[in-house]
């Protein structure tokens, strides 16, 4: 009769793993899709922190183009700089956001009064300096995931980045 104890207890404790499988597919059904929405979002997020990365960086590099010509010299190329990565506006636009994205050029032949001869330090020692500016604004990032998550970040599927804008000095 001595060996009928453990094949009661390795039953009941057959029994008890079967009830702790259930209790773990559950949890597992609860935290699943909270932690897919997590990894969604984070994805996302990473998208739309490069993009806006790409546009600064674009921006800057009109500017720095602008720096080397003469004001009033190179607005358009500039702007086919930020959208297509090149001053001729050839190829396809770096990012579909930037196509119809506002690009506003300011030098010493538009901004007069801000751009025109800014002294780099205060007091008669500072040297005389044009400044460019190159902003671009409305630039739109499509989401990935817009459609999905649409209802629960709002109904949106895109991102408009707030005006992006870069100023350096112009050869005189």
């Amino acid at each position: 009769m001595k060996p009928v104890a453990p094949l009661r207890r390795s039953l009941r404790k057959a029994r008890r793993d079967q009830r702790q499988r259930g209790a773990v597919l559950i949890e597992l059904a609860i935290v699943l899709p909270l932690l897919l929405l997590l990894s969604l979002a984070t994805i996302e997020f990473a998208r739309a922190i490069n993009a806006y990365k790409v546009v600064v960086n674009q921006v800057r590099q009109a500017a720095r183009h602008l720096a080397t010509k003469t004001p009033g010299s190179g607005h358009g190329e500039a702007a086919c700089i930020v959208r297509y990565g090149l001053p001729n506006c050839s190829g396809t636009a770096i990012m579909s956001g930037l196509v119809t994205a506002t690009v506003v050029v300011q030098d010493a032949s538009n901004a007069q009064s801000t751009h025109r001869a800014q002294l780099t330090s205060t007091g008669s020692s500072g040297v005389a300096v044009n400044l460019v500016t190159v902003t671009a604004s409305g630039v739109r990032y499509q989401l990935l995931t817009g459609g999905f998550l649409s209802g629960i970040f709002g109904n949106t599927t895109t991102i408009t980045f707030s005006p992006i804008s870069s100023t350096m000095r112009q050869t005189l």
